[in-house]
């Protein structure tokens, strides 16, 4: 798996479905894993943790 940055995160999201459908999988806020791409919010251990079985279904 990669590391999870702001640069991964968006060429991650550019391959599959939209940042909203997956922060309703994930169980996110909506707006919060855009924010975490645009480098606006910190992406901690905690949210790294509920996004990584996301991640790797779509092969991040």
């Amino acid at each position: 798996m990669k590391d999870i940055n702001p640069e991964t995160l968006h060429e991650f999201f550019n391959r599959i479905p939209s940042i909203r459908r997956l922060e309703k999988e994930a169980g996110m806020a909506e707006g919060s894993l855009a924010k975490m791409v645009r480098g606006k919010k910190i992406i901690t251990e905690k949210t790294k943790m509920r996004l990584k079985p996301l991640l790797e279904k779509y092969n991040f």
